[in-house]
């Protein structure tokens, strides 16, 4: 009689063994495979959808900069919506394919002209294993100095 735990191996029970052992941990491996391989094509999608939603957000507020340092006899959402396309170019997105809003207006609050600049581009997951959205978008509003 042999306690619990204990491996008993006699003859050729001992390849047996093995066997079942490579047999178990290929199982194990065909089960976690594609559970491992999802969830890093999700971290891989994410990473590369926020990195480029930071760009974009960068495009955004360089276009705004431009747009509120207009002379006076500049139109500022023309020089913003010029400038959010040279900047989505350089920074490799298609800039064809996005819409660009400059707005001009008057924030009630603080009773001020700001000048907000809106983008959205198309998106599309370098992976798309898993669902993530369609489109980027970015806004940002800046107080036109007096």
């Amino acid at each position: 009689m042999h306690s619990p735990g204990v491996c008993v191996s006699v003859g050729s029970s001992r390849r047996w063994d093995r066997s079942t052992r490579r047999a178990a941990v290929a199982l194990e491996f065909a089960l976690a495979a594609p559970i491992l391989v999802t969830l890093v094509s999700g971290i891989a999608d994410y990473g590369w959808y926020l990195s480029r939603e930071s760009e974009l957000v960068e495009c955004a507020r360089d276009a705004a900069r431009v747009g509120i340092s207009a002379a006076s006899d500049e139109d500022p959402e023309a020089l913003a919506a010029a400038r959010a396309e040279d900047a989505l170019s350089l920074a490799g997105f298609e800039a064809a394919a996005a819409t660009i809003t400059p707005v001009s207006s008057v924030n009630r609050t603080l009773n001020e002209e700001v000048l907000t600049v809106t983008i959205s581009v198309p998106y599309t997951a370098p992976v798309g294993l898993l669902p993530v959205p369609t489109a980027l978008a970015a806004r940002v509003t800046m107080l036109v100095p007096s």
